[in-house]
């Protein structure tokens, strides 16, 4: 496991450094690992202000807790923002990120965030779009450090990806089609 997480790390090095375009068969490997590995991983992130007060698996949270990532973002993205539909399990929202990663006609950003490598899929949302959705999914990793970030439906669109000021350089491996 770990020798993959390397591999991959340096796949996106390689690929961000020299400007090469990614092959097929490497956007595929990408893909699955973080899909697959990634996205499974346990890690952990602070409860979102707006989530303090709600109960969850019988304690009340406080904005700044500590918890599983996939609790937080579910909680933030899906329970507060309504991004995804109404009713949508944590099951099905870690679902909804795995297949929009996958998603052959998802995009695949590539970024330098400082001094970390960080990757970055969008595909349409679909059946996933809730009250407050958007037409994307967005799921955010930092392959070096080997966790997923976040997940969530900005009302930005493709624009959230490309124009953000805090990124020193970045261009797309796959354009979302």
């Amino acid at each position: 496991m770990e020798e993959q997480a390397e591999a991959i790390s340096a796949l996106i090095r390689d690929i961000g450094e020299s400007g090469r375009d990614i092959t097929d068969e490497e956007l595929q490997r990408l893909r699955t690992y973080l899909a697959a590995v990634s996205l499974a991983r346990p890690s952990v992130a602070r409860v979102d202000d707006g989530a303090g007060g709600l109960m969850w698996e019988g304690h009340i949270l406080k904005g700044g807790d500590w918890m599983p990532r996939l609790a937080a973002k579910y909680l933030k993205h899906v329970m507060l923002n309504r991004e995804w539909p109404d009713g949508t399990t944590i099951e099905e929202y870690a679902e909804s990120l795995a297949e929009a990663v996958q998603d052959p006609t998802g995009g695949v950003y590539v970024e330098r965030d400082e001094d970390t490598w960080k990757v970055t899929c969008v595909a349409r949302s679909h059946r996933w779009t809730g009250r407050h959705g958007a037409a994307y999914i967005v799921v955010a990793f930092l392959p070096a450090k080997d966790p997923w970030l976040t997940g969530f439906q900005p009302d930005r669109g493709l624009r959230y990806i490309t124009q953000d000021q805090l990124r020193t350089s970045g261009r797309w491996l796959r354009r979302p089609r």
